[in-house]
């Protein structure tokens, strides 16, 4: 009867022991995010507003959020003694999962809606070498390319130069006017400009390259300047193709040999950029021209260079494309 006694009593107190477990709040630290695996990303740039307003229509209107899964444990014991006589000793393990939902970060986000792609499957991806992919492009597609061609956009290394403030004192440490003037010149541009970066691929028959055309902000791009080379992954929707040419926008009027020709037109030009930049080129200290990497030579050199720049890195001829990026990561 002593021995039964004690088992029952056993059993009661871990029956209770059972109990207090389950309701306990002892975290274990493992935790998982219900989004597809991805490896972690280094972002040249990240269109935060775009990831979230396609997300959200990935996932049919809803707002952006993800669920968490935390996993529980919590581990009791328990010992009864009967005076020497019997020793009956309990133990508990409960595991529950407890499931809530978070706002995403801008990678968790970013990772989220690949995922989303993939599965419902809205996603195209391509090496941008390849040009007899070209074809298959359509207005409208969210493509993923892989590319060690991206152009970065010249014009606007002035401006990158001005604003980092440790690199502008090292350039002119004795010269407060150029400084002022290269200040100015920032303030002409203002603090978050549209650019356009470009790529460009061979076209397999025939003269020529493949362009593509990408607008962005200045202000989503990274500060880490060893991200701007080498190769990328470009996550953009398309939204203008052009496969043939066709009236462009007016040619460029020169004159070699005393007759005027007519350059050929582009079909597609970044007005908006080209509004941005074209005022305040002319603001540029000559001071500063000088140290440009990618526009080299004299002032009045280097100036015409970065306005050439600004003229061809802004069009778009046939065979081409303007692609609205999402991200450039590596």
């Amino acid at each position: 009867m002593l021995k039964l006694g004690i088992a029952a009593l056993a059993g009661a107190a871990i029956s209770f022991l059972v109990v207090l477990a389950l309701s306990g709040d002892d975290d274990s630290g493992s935790a998982s995010m219900d989004t597809p695996p991805i490896r972690p990303a280094e972002y040249l740039y990240l269109d935060n507003a775009r990831v979230a307003a396609y997300l959200s229509q990935e996932q049919n209107g809803t707002v952006p959020t993800l669920k968490r899964s935390l996993k529980k444990t919590a581990e009791l014991s328990a010992g009864i003694k009967g005076g020497g006589v019997a020793e009956v000793a309990g133990k508990s393990q409960v595991e529950r999962f407890v499931e809530e939902t978070v706002t995403p970060t801008a990678a968790s986000a970013f990772a989220a809606l690949l995922g989303e792609l993939k599965a419902n499957g809205h996603l195209r991806t391509f090496d941008a070498t390849d040009s007899s992919r070209f074809p298959q492009l359509k207005e409208g597609m969210i493509v993923r390319i892989w590319t060690d061609g991206l152009l970065q956009p010249s014009y606007s290394e002035p401006y990158g130069v001005v604003k980092e403030a440790a690199t502008l004192r090292a350039l002119f440490p004795r010269s407060q006017p150029t400084r002022r003037a290269a200040k100015r010149f920032v303030r002409s541009v203002g603090p978050n400009p549209r650019l356009t970066f470009a790529l460009e691929t061979r076209r397999l028959r025939g003269k020529g390259y493949i362009r593509y055309l990408l607008p962005i902000q200045y202000g989503g791009l990274s500060d880490e300047r060893s991200l701007f080379t080498g190769r990328h992954k470009i996550l953009a929707k398309v939204v203008r193709v052009f496969a043939n040419s066709g009236p462009g926008v007016p040619g460029l009027q020169t004159n070699t040999n005393s007759q005027l020709r007519q350059e050929p037109a582009p079909l597609f030009v970044d007005a908006a950029t080209r509004e941005t930049w074209t005022l305040p080129l002319r603001k540029v200290p000559e001071q500063l021209l000088a140290h440009l990497q990618r526009c080299r030579g004299a002032p009045k050199q280097a100036l015409r260079c970065l306005k050439r720049k600004l003229l061809s890195q802004t069009s778009v001829f046939a065979p081409g494309a303007v692609l609205v990026p999402i991200a450039i990561y590596k």
